[in-house]
């Protein structure tokens, strides 16, 4: 499912579940609520589900975003956006199939899947007006904070995997 170049003023996706892989690109919002949104017009909803990758790169959004509670299955990719408010992913579980590393891909090309990254978690390079809420989020993979430019960091409480990966 391809979302890119998508303009809407608030989108919440009410316990959707998404099976194949998902990409939404370029795209300008007033505020994205994937799960367990709130914003002055959204009451709170039940987590969201990914079943494969997702990639949520080069998007504007004036207000806020949320994955909480969230389950991401495979590969999350969310590069290069601007948050004017908060990014939300209380609670989210970011699980990788299998754990991929720098050298280690699906397909040998040094990318894994069809993503262009090295990361099971890849937050590279966004820019967030407010807070990053990842606290009570489990990482079960790499995870890439290069680069990220926020307002305050909470990772309180935050669960990583008991095998050795690599946070840059």
């Amino acid at each position: 499912m391809t979302f890119d170049n998508l303009k809407v003023g608030e989108d919440v996706l009410v316990e959707a579940s998404f099976f194949g892989p998902v990409r939404w690109d370029y795209g300008e919002a007033k505020g994205i609520y994937f799960s367990s949104g709130v914003s002055p017009n959204v009451q709170y909803y039940r987590a969201s589900r990914f079943f494969n990758s997702f990639c949520f790169d080069s998007n504007r959004v004036s207000n806020s975003v949320s994955f909480q509670d969230a389950d991401f299955d495979r590969q999350f990719v969310c590069r290069e956006n601007k948050t004017g408010d908060d990014l939300n992913a209380r609670d989210a579980y970011f699980k990788s199939i299998e754990f991929l590393s720098k050298s280690q891909t699906t397909d040998g090309s040094g990318k894994q899947g069809d993503l262009d990254s090295r990361f099971d978690v890849d937050l590279s390079r966004t820019k967030v007006g407010g807070i990053a809420r990842f606290n009570g989020a489990r990482f079960d993979g790499c995870v890439s904070f290069e680069r990220i430019d926020v307002r305050d960091l909470d990772i309180t409480s935050i669960k990583l995997p008991e095998k050795k990966v690599r946070l840059t």
